[in-house]
């Protein structure tokens, strides 16, 4: 067992402290959230104004391009100074190592927007506004033939096979059908 594995049978003060010190700074930045949470829930902000008007649920949002375009800088201006500035840059000008800093701050841009928009549908349910949604679970044959489509587009989109791929769809193809009739046609794609 090396020296970061090892057993403890007392914690040290200093862990202690630091344990406590990151439970106290975690639940104090979770208040301060629910703060602003509250204070746009009571300003009329809604989780329909965190969807995009273009994406598949577009017919959910309630918000236009432009609007939707502030609250995404919003987001961005709680970023520290350097990503702002990195945001703010053209990816072209960027090398490799910024260009991935620049995706990941991209990235928490949408994790944002989701966590908001979770805090604002709890808000509403709480509020009475809309009611939760009800948990659909998935068939053992719609889990099985989500696998087997997902198996079937990982297999098509590796640039250099080290196996035979058309000999792999055919067998998924095979196996779909023993889950239905139509199983083949939701794994090959048609035109």
């Amino acid at each position: 067992m090396s020296t970061n594995e090892m057993r403890m049978s007392v914690l040290s003060e200093s862990i202690a402290k630091a344990i406590t010190g990151r439970t106290s700074a975690v639940e104090g930045a979770e208040r301060k959230k629910g703060q602003f949470e509250d204070t746009m829930f009571a300003a009329g902000f809604r989780s329909g104004h965190t969807i995009s008007p273009k994406g598949k649920e577009s017919d959910l949002s309630l918000v236009t391009e432009e609007c939707y375009e502030q609250i995404k800088a919003a987001v961005i201006e709680g970023f520290p100074a350097n990503i702002r500035r990195l945001m703010l840059t053209p990816t072209k000008a960027l090398d490799d190592a910024s260009k991935d800093a620049k995706r990941k701050a991209q990235q928490r841009i949408g994790a944002n927007m989701r966590d908001l928009r979770k805090a604002l549908e709890r808000r509403e349910i709480d509020a009475g506004e809309i009611e939760p949604e009800e948990k659909t679970s998935k068939s053992t044959v719609e889990k099985c033939m989500q696998l087997l489509i997902n198996a079937a587009n990982t297999a098509r989109k590796d640039e250099a096979p080290e196996f035979d791929v058309v000999g792999f769809i055919q067998s998924i193809e095979q196996a779909a059908c023993h889950l239905n009739q139509d199983g083949a046609n939701k794994i090959t794609p048609r035109d």
